[in-house]
């Protein structure tokens, strides 16, 4: 594996690397062996400065049942998009649950 890759992602904010860390230093192997990594190489900052935009919602202090939904969902996504299907079970599982709090919020309003 790249050092300055693997140092490079250090970038990206840490829920972010949480959720996606593994499967990026596994997509960045895969180019290895392909020797196709330019791309991998390209997306790094660029996809770092999204993340940074884009920050999972547990990061940010306050975080309601909606940001939740939406992080786990934007998880899930990801987690099928490159065959991780045990990681997009536990999404749909904790997204479930937050939809659940949010059902419950809206029955006491």
């Amino acid at each position: 594996m790249n050092f300055t890759y693997t140092l490079l992602l250090k970038l990206y904010p840490s829920a972010h690397r949480r959720v996606f860390e593994a499967e990026m230093l596994e997509v960045m192997q895969r180019a290895e062996r392909e020797r196709s990594v330019f791309a991998e190489w390209a997306g790094l900052l660029p996809g770092a400065a999204l993340a940074w935009l884009k920050r999972a919602p547990e990061e940010l202090e306050g975080t309601t049942a909606e940001q939740r939904v939406q992080m786990h969902i934007r998880a899930m996504e990801y987690a099928i998009a490159h065959h991780q299907f045990a990681k997009a079970r536990h999404h749909s599982d904790e997204e479930r649950k937050a939809r659940r709090e949010l059902r419950q919020l809206s029955d006491n309003n």
